[in-house]
């Protein structure tokens, strides 16, 4: 991968911006309840794997996503 500015800045704003998408899945002080079973995962990438692995979940995660945001 070549280190250009766009992908500087592009990695800079994910990881050191609070309210980036990125840093709001990484957030380790909320809490994702599964619908489906109703066990607490503490990020959202814990709980997009639970979605997959345990309920059989498969496509992209934007609708997880929105699912979470709604709630």
């Amino acid at each position: 991968m070549k280190n250009d500015k766009p992908n500087l800045e592009s990695d800079f704003y994910k990881q050191h911006n609070p309210n980036s998408e990125y840093q709001k899945k990484q957030d380790k002080t909320r809490v994702f309840r599964c619908a489906v079973c109703d066990k607490e995962i503490a990020s959202f990438n814990g709980y997009s794997g639970h979605q997959r692995s345990k309920h059989g979940f498969r496509g992209a995660e934007s609708p997880l996503w929105a699912d979470e945001l709604l709630s």
